[in-house]
């Protein structure tokens, strides 16, 4: 039956024809309680009148609606009204691969990201035992941020018993000759299908070889004039090659589609994963076949400036891509020569190259693709946006990088082993997204994050901060365990930058000193770890045989040997990288591939900052106060002074007090790593945390510190009640983050649960409530709760929200929404009101989101925040790409 629009069906309400489904009409449609649009598909009366094949379909429609995917279409219930049945999805918008091939063939390079798309969809599908039985272009569609496979898992759902064809499929197709009507769509379909056999996942990875091949030949494996010659097609002829329909295939792509289309089940691939890993091996292949012209098929691209013309850059990547693809595939012992070429990048008004630890860029791990951070050119028209910084991919056949949708903030980029996935921290989350596009996926939630490496049996390690060092989480669930602590006694202040070497059980790391960076070797299955005796940071294993490390900016290398751990002498292989500190560790903006080819950013990394008066109305006024790397304001209790955490050149942090105009400035500690100081009431005492722990001392008199508070994990004072009596701290460990209360004289007692991630707890100026940031509704907002009392904390931010800060008359509420500065109006007596969040201004002011306010506000209203000086809007960063960078330099290395 055809719906009118304004129909209602329950609580939602049709807004327009979307075309018919696999299961029957689909329509666009308000769902009027969430204020969403979502997608609404009536079910086939031969469906719906089934209770048989109606109730089985339920319980698959259930397990369906659990089953998250990016390239997947959601599930978002089923549901009855008036008699009528109904799937509620996810609306898909965009267009569908059967009609993009309708234009013809696709470019290889676009096949094989379309196809890795559909394979990790039905890899995930098939892993919740889910076989999608009618995969075909017209179930693809290409959206903006990706693939989207449709009707998944729903034919196999509803046939009561395996059977014919041409019988009961629940897809119907248009003739092939135009006359008839041919149930189920037996162009796609396997031979064991055709014969009414039982099916599995295999039937899907068939239906992905005709799928592939027709993307790009151009032209469907299989033909036939009517139903009885296309099923002798299927059941007995073989497909033309790839090769020989489409000159410009790579042989090893014509295997992989086979293989898929082998007759006999057991013959073909055994799960869209391997297909997947195959078709990411030919990745270089397919980058050199692809024409130039081509890439007007492509998704959307943003062009950034470059000394060269974009005609002549992309020739030299194509040149460069076709010779890096034949010598990926040829024997590296064979001297091939080294190849050097750079590309600029848009920085964007305020953009600097970032304050991740592993710097803005990172290479697959076979060399075709390179990850960097870039900012988004605004649209014309779009007014009153701040450039944001996002990941971009680009292939080394290509002169433009695609945008990854949805990685707004991003820094510490990785790729995943076979390098179908990006990896990065963002707002508090380690995470990961498809390299052709998609939605972001959560890893784990962590703090400062120092190195990431993703190993083999989807294992991450990274370097969890002070003082928990390295730590290991699997996407595959469980808690994070922690691997390594580092030794304050020893010297060392942090672990990071992790390295998987080539048997998947041993990790290369820095360790962080007051001195400098160390490197060492972790044994995964004993948990012990040596010092190599190697001052350095960033280990990359090189094969055959050699580590590369950075020193001071300056890239060096050294052979090493597996068995022995034994090393030659160290060679300068690359100077002049742009390189920071943070721990004791150093962090330089490169990466290296396995085989040895090496992209890199030259120049400063780490940008300093001013602290600056802002009004409500965001008026800026920048105090003269010497540049630095500056965190955690804190302006005292009498307004006159201001405390901050300021970080030296070689990454350690010194808690400093000045005048509130900048003048006067001293550090308060000692020789040791502080940070997060905190006011005492009494305006003359700060407690700060030295090595994860917490201390206090007196700022005006040469007075010794005192104990506050020393347990395991690391600890960050934030905040004290008005009558000096409770301490509101931040506790971190493996497991998270989470908020706790110490009275003084006492023992520190919870004040939130630690299944989220909570910070920044603050008293409020009159006493008896805490403001604080928490993740529990899947994303930080702002809350408020009594204390002490045992009253449900109320939420405060709407859409997001972190870093509060009370004025100083205690009736209003700040907190940031990224570069946004929200304020509420707010009262606590007699009971706890206020008003809906507004916005008073956005710029981008430095911040961490996951951490501490990076601002405070003083008595009269204006807010103190961390300046970023500001570059121009055309300013670029180079980056450079040498191949086979390691081919040239170990013929120089001393093996001895």
């Amino acid at each position: 039956m055809a719906l009118e629009a304004g129909t209602k069906l329950g609580h939602y309400e049709v807004v327009s024809s979307l075309g018919a489904g696999g299961m029957g009409e689909v329509y666009r449609a308000k769902d009027t309680k969430l204020g969403r649009e979502v997608a609404i598909k009536l079910l086939l009366d031969e469906v719906s009148e089934d209770a048989d094949r109606l109730a089985r379909f339920e319980r698959e429609a259930k397990v369906l609606a659990g089953l998250k995917h990016p390239n997947i279409a959601t599930l978002y219930s089923f549901e009855a009204a008036g008699g009528t049945r109904f799937l509620v999805m996810e609306v898909a918008e965009g267009e569908t691969l059967e009609k993009l091939l309708e234009k013809g063939a696709l470019p290889i390079a676009r096949a094989l990201e379309i196809g890795s798309q559909i394979g990790a969809a039905i890899d995930a599908a098939h892993k919740a035992e889910i076989v999608h039985r009618d995969l075909k272009p017209g179930n693809v569609m290409l959206t903006k941020t990706g693939v989207k496979v449709l009707d998944f898992g729903l034919a196999k759902s509803i046939e009561p018993e395996p059977q014919a064809a041409n019988t009961q499929s629940p897809t119907r197709m248009q003739p092939i000759t135009g006359q008839g009507s041919i149930l189920g769509t037996q162009l796609y379909m396997a031979p064991e299908q055709l014969e009414g056999k039982d099916t599995d996942a295999r039937t899907d990875i068939w239906a992905l070889g005709c799928v592939l091949y027709e993307m790009i030949t151009g032209e469907r494996p299989f033909q036939g004039d009517n139903q009885a010659s296309l099923t002798t097609a299927i059941m007995a002829s073989e497909p033309r090659p790839l090769s020989v329909v489409q000159e410009l295939a790579p042989r090893r792509l014509d295997w992989v589609v086979s293989r898929c289309l082998a007759k006999d089940p057991e013959r073909r691939w055994q799960s869209a994963l391997d297909v997947g890993i195959e078709l990411q091996a030919v990745g270089d292949d397919a980058a050199d076949a692809e024409e130039p012209g081509a890439h007007s098929q492509t998704a959307t691209r943003t062009r950034s400036p470059s000394g060269l013309t974009w005609g002549i850059a992309f020739a030299l990547g194509v040149l460069v891509a076709g010779f890096a693809a034949w010598n990926f595939a040829t024997d590296r012992s064979v001297y091939s020569p080294t190849v050097r070429f750079s590309f600029d990048v848009p920085l964007g008004a305020n953009q600097g190259i970032g304050s991740g630890v592993d710097g803005p860029i990172a290479i697959s791990p076979d060399g075709s693709r390179i990850a960097y951070l870039s900012t988004r050119v605004a649209p014309s028209g779009e007014e009153g946006r701040e450039p944001v910084r996002q990941i971009f991919v680009r292939a080394m056949a290509e002169g433009e990088g695609t945008l990854l949708a949805g990685t707004e903030g991003a820094q510490d980029l990785f790729f995943s082993p076979n390098g179908a996935w990006v990896g990065f921290t963002a707002n508090g989350k380690l995470q990961r997204v498809p390299v052709g596009g998609g939605a972001p996926l959560d890893i784990a939630s962590v703090g400062p994050v120092y190195g990431v490496a993703w190993g083999p049996d989807d294992l991450i390690i990274f370097g969890n901060g002070i003082p928990s060092g390295l730590v290991q989480v699997s996407l595959t669930g469980g808690a994070p365990r922690p691997l390594t602590i580092p030794d304050p006694g020893g010297g060392q202040i942090a672990h990071g930058h992790p390295e998987f070497l080539p048997d998947g059980t041993t990790v290369l790391f820095a360790i962080g000193t007051k001195d400098g960076s160390r490197i060492a070797r972790l044994s995964l299955d004993t948990g012990d770890w040596v010092d190599l005796g190697l001052s350095g940071s960033e280990p990359r294993y090189l094969s055959p045989g050699y580590i590369a490390f950075t020193q001071n900016g300056n890239l060096r290398l050294v052979s090493f040997d597996l068995d022995t751990l034994e090393m030659g002498r160290i060679q300068t292989a690359e100077d002049g990288i742009a390189a920071g500190n943070s721990a004791g560790l150093e962090h330089a903006s490169f990466d290296l591939s396995p085989t040895g080819d090496l992209v890199f950013v030259q120049g400063t990394m780490g940008l300093e900052r001013q602290p600056a008066w802002v009004d409500r109305e965001g008026h800026e006024t920048l105090i003269d106060a010497p540049l630095g790397l500056y965190f955690d304001l804190q302006i005292s209790p009498a307004g006159d002074r201001l405390a901050t955490s300021r970080t030296d050149a070689h990454g350690i942090g010194k808690v400093w007090v000045m005048n509130i105009d900048g003048s006067g400035a001293f550090p308060v500690g000692e020789d040791e790593i502080e940070y997060n100081p905190a006011w005492r009431p009494d305006g003359e005492t700060l407690t700060y945390t030295v090595n994860g722990d917490m201390f206090e001392k007196r700022v005006d008199e040469d007075a010794v510190r005192t104990e506050v508070l020393l347990r395991d994990n690391y600890q960050m004072p934030r905040s004290w009640s008005p009558d000096g009596e409770s301490l509101a701290f931040r506790e971190v460990s493996a497991d998270g983050s989470r908020i706790w209360v110490l009275p003084r004289g006492g023992l520190p007692e919870p004040l939130t649960d630690a299944t989220y991630d909570a910070a920044s707890p603050k008293f409020a100026p009159q006493g008896g409530w805490i403001v604080y940031s928490s993740d529990e509704t899947g994303q930080s907002e702002v809350w408020v709760r009594r204390y002490p009392g045992t009253e449900r904390a109320e939420q405060i931010s709407q859409g997001g929200g972190s870093q509060p800060v009370w004025s100083s008359t205690g009736d209003e509420l700040y907190y940031r929404v990224r570069d946004r500065m929200m304020a509420v109006e707010i009262e606590t007596e007699p009971e706890l009101l206020h008003d809906e969040p507004i916005e008073l201004w956005s710029h981008p002011y430095f911040s961490q989101e996951d951490h501490f306010p990076n601002y405070d506000v003083a008595r009269d209203g204006r807010f103190l925040m961390l300046a970023i000086p500001e570059v121009e809007e055309t300013e670029t960063m180079t980056i450079t790409v040498v191949l086979n960078w390691l081919e040239e330099l170990k013929r120089l290395v001393p093996t001895d």
